[in-house]
């Protein structure tokens, strides 16, 4: 049965009062978070209400698009569009729950770019990051890096976030605090919530860089409101940053796939020529081809096509 709207807004409340209930449930929250950035903050909490360990979501529409099916019995999730006082639903759907469509050539199915990194690939996004971004002193650690472009980026939305928050903050425990200690736990909030995001979805551990007091606060933004202050930009930041990630990465891989894909291509005409060569002088190989293709995959089977396609 599809969910209504009064209901999808109870949820939607429930949820905030969860996610700052405490530190932990904050960190549950995150974990969804970093896989679903490509969402508004309201978004993220409303898929991590009914799909927490979602992957990739889109719509249905979409998923056509890309030649896979939604399996039949599946539930979509409910997000909240709001445009001025008029809200409505809209459904979308994980990535678990879909299938490629049958009897469609391989070159027409679209995979969504689920991207990962592995420790190889760490050195060079440092690189990128510290260049793109002008990181100054530069550093070589992947987790460090975050945090000091997190650091950089709060002070451009603090002033404003404690202002709302100030107007905001009747009904939660930051109302008898004073603006120094709002200002405080919001700055450290912000910088932490954002690099845990980032870090889990760069495959780091958090727990290397950071300990669960550093979210203590968050019990005191327990209010739709007050939280909304703090979930927006670093959704919006962590969104910012993990897109330019991914972009990079794709064309990263792509040219690395077109690299592979020609040297196979020449692989194969090399052996070509040495089978006639061979056939010529009545030479006989078929115990073992040491040039034999294995192993790799070419670019049309790798799903790094000339389209790039990331849920949303």
């Amino acid at each position: 049965m599809a969910m209504t709207l009064p209901t999808a807004e109870e949820l939607f409340g429930e949820t905030v009062r969860k996610v700052s209930s405490t530190p932990q449930e904050w960190l549950k929250f995150l974990n969804t978070a970093s896989r679903v950035y490509q969402y508004t903050f309201d978004a993220q909490l409303m898929i991590y209400a009914q799909r927490p360990n979602a992957i990739g979501c889109t719509s249905f529409e979409k998923w056509k698009q890309m030649n896979h099916y939604v399996k039949r019995g599946t539930q979509g999730i409910a997000l909240i569009v709001r445009n001025g006082e008029n809200r409505k639903l809209r459904y979308v759907y994980d990535y678990s729950d879909t299938g490629v469509a049958s009897n469609i050539p391989e070159t027409d199915i679209r995979k969504p770019y689920i991207w990962s990194l592995g420790e190889d690939g760490q050195e060079d996004l440092c690189d990128y990051i510290n260049n793109k971004y002008n990181i100054r002193p530069q550093n070589k650690d992947l987790g460090l890096v975050l945090k000091q472009l997190i650091e950089e980026t709060v002070n451009d939305v603090i002033d404003d976030e404690i202002s709302e928050i100030l107007k905001e903050k009747q009904g939660s425990y930051l109302e008898d605090l004073d603006i120094d200690t709002i200002r405080k736990e919001y700055r450290e909030l912000f910088i932490h919530s954002a690099w845990y995001m980032l870090l889990r979805r760069c495959g780091i551990e958090p727990g290397d860089y950071m300990y669960l007091e550093d979210f203590r606060a968050i019990t005191d933004f327990n209010n739709i409101n007050v939280i909304s202050c703090l979930g927006t930009p670093v959704s919006e930041q962590c969104s910012f940053v993990l897109k330019d990630i991914s972009r990079y990465l794709w064309q990263k891989n792509l040219q690395k796939n077109r690299a592979e894909s020609i040297v196979q291509s020449n692989q194969r005409e090399y052996n070509k020529d040495n089978k006639t060569q061979e056939q010529k002088r009545g030479v006989n190989r078929n115990d073992v081809d040491i040039h034999k293709e294995g192993g790799r995959t070419a670019v049309s089977g790798s799903g790094i096509k000339g389209d790039y396609v990331e849920c949303k």
